[in-house]
This record gives structure tokens, C-alpha cells and sequence, in this order.
């Protein structure tokens, strides 16, 4: 895993000193401290997946696209994946985000395109689309099942 981790790293130009401080931070984050000298093949799928997205993070771009990140991740590796997504867009990095779990992106995106079945059927802030549907104090799940049911999209 600290292979994988350190040749990403050199791979977008990370030098050696970020690189250290970076892997030491999102081990200690994702609590992985203990399968740094792991191989991925010995590792479950939600670790796995914890690697994917350390070597994401591990390069620190501006912009993040993120589809389905929650997928065989724990709650507390979903909540640390959280926070640091909040830590990202507070230093000033967009976060684009794809999920099916609605009601957990909800209070983390600012902005929201709600898609079905290709097409796009709702954008803007939650208050926006609560606005655009009449709902003012729906959930963005409930606004979802409330649009595709609208648009006989089912």
C-alpha cells in the first residue's frame, strides 16, 4: 500500500517531504497506520477502497471528481472521507461528487444535479430545488422521489 501510495505521489509531482506528511495524515485518518507495507491483494474490499482514495487525496488537485466514494467503506471510513472532503473545500478545492445516498450528501454539497435515468431533472442548492418543485422542507431524497414521480420517469 505505501508503494501504491508513494508511486501516485510521484507520479503528480508530490515531493518527498508532502508526500510523508500527506500518507502519515491519511493513514492516520482512514486509520489504515497498520497495512501501510500491506499488499492491496491482502486487503478487504472497503480497505481497498480507503487506498483508492488516499492516492486520490495523496496528490491534492484542485478539483476532485468522486463517483460512488461510499461503496464498501465503514461508517467511520465514511465519515472520515466526509470531513475531509469538508477540509478540501474550505482550503478552496471543488468537490464533484456522484452518490446514491442522498440523504448523507445532502448536508455536505452546496450544489446539487439531480440526474434519472441520463437526464437531468432538478439542479441548484437544495433551497432552489425545494423552491423549483414547490416542497419548501423536503429532504433531497424526497424532493428526488417527488420528480421522477412528477415526470412519470419511472
Amino acid at each position: 500500500m505505501r508503494e501504491h501510495l508513494e508511486f501516485t505521489a510521484r507520479s503528480y509531482g508530490v515531493s518527498r517531504e508532502d508526500y510523508e506528511a500527506r500518507s502519515e495524515q491519511l493513514s492516520k485518518m482512514f486509520r489504515m497506520e497498520e497495512k501501510m507495507d500491506s499488499l492491496s491483494t491482502h486487503l478487504s474490499k472497503g480497505m481497498r477502497q480507503k487506498v483508492m482514495i488516499m492516492c486520490a487525496f495523496v496528490a491534492r488537485p484542485s478539483l476532485y471528481i468522486i463517483d460512488e466514494p461510499f461503496l464498501g467503506l465503514d461508517p467511520l471510513g465514511i465519515r472520515s472521507l466526509l470531513d475531509f472532503m469538508l477540509e478540501l473545500k474550505a482550503s478552496g478545492a471543488s468537490v464533484l461528487l456522484s452518490s446514491h445516498i442522498l440523504s448523507t450528501i445532502e448536508n455536505y454539497c452546496d450544489r446539487f444535479i439531480v440526474l434519472h435515468r441520463g437526464s437531468i431533472i432538478a439542479q441548484g442548492t437544495l433551497k432552489e430545488i425545494q423552491n423549483q418543485t414547490g416542497r419548501p422542507g423536503m429532504s433531497l431524497e424526497e424532493l428526488f422521489n417527488v420528480l421522477i414521480q412528477d415526470g412519470n420517469n419511472e
